[in-house]
């Protein structure tokens, strides 16, 4: 299942939270709502990483267009904004734009305007290429702590070097015994058998803890443990789906 975009909305003091299904898609969509409060915004933003918000071009504390500065900031994000004004006007339409917006629109609007400009927004063929919301790295990391594999552990590591290389289509997978471990054990300067231990201990724990929920979004057979290639190989595939959509 491909990832869900994330809409924060945070333009509007009454909540249409129990709503907005019926005006975007569930499937494609997840939507969640905040009070337009600067600190609250940027605190949730921090924290959740939405993919598009939507926000007041005059906020309590700070201007959306003053937002798009702050977030800016952010290392590796690069969410798309949606302003939405009372009171609007051609030039601050193009301070939106001259901003980094990819929408200025007029209030009030209608629920389905939303949904149809995050539609166009995801749509447009380069918006994966030039609006990444989180590195390969960040993504590895986030889904290998998702499949409850702490950071303290050698595999864990190892694991992450290893699924990176597999997204950018390195050789060493072309023979996980041959290529792979000891591509990994040079850059870590340890051996390749210890490479192999660490990565199965991590998969290992993975299925000893994770939640069966979570482990079903990545295999579709929990009866068995995947063998260190199959997880690598899989969790790539599954990342490389997402970002296609």
């Amino acid at each position: 299942m491909a990832q869900k975009i994330r809409i924060l909305i945070c333009d509007n003091t009454q909540f249409w939270e129990d709503t907005w299904n019926c005006w975007v898609d569930p499937d494609r969509f997840e939507v969640q709502e905040v009070q337009p409060d600067a600190f609250t915004i940027f605190d949730y933003i921090c924290n959740y990483h939405p993919h598009i918000i939507v926000l007041l071009a005059d906020m309590k504390h700070i201007s959306g267009f003053g937002m798009i500065k702050a977030v800016s900031a952010i290392p590796n994000y690069f969410p798309q904004f949606i302003i939405t004004d009372p009171d609007p006007t051609t030039e601050k339409k193009n301070f939106a734009q001259k901003a980094g917006a990819a929408f200025y629109l007029s209030r009030p609007y209608a629920n389905t305007t939303i949904g149809e400009i995050c539609s166009s927004i995801i749509q447009s063929p380069d918006y994966f290429l030039h609006c990444p919301v989180y590195s390969p790295e960040q993504l590895v990391s986030t889904t290998l702590h998702s499949l409850s594999i702490p950071a303290n552990l050698k595999g864990y590591r190892y694991l992450r070097h290893a699924i990176l290389l597999a997204l950018r289509g390195s050789r060493e997978l072309e023979s996980i015994t041959k290529g792979l471990y000891p591509a990994i054990a040079k850059e870590f300067n340890t051996t390749p058998v210890s490479v192999e231990r660490a990565i199965r201990h991590a998969i290992v724990t993975s299925w000893d803890y994770c939640n069966p929920k979570e482990l079903q979004n990545y295999f579709s057979d929990l009866s068995r443990k995947p063998s260190n290639s199959q997880f690598i190989l899989t969790i790539a595939e599954k990342l490389q789906l997402d970002a296609e959509l």
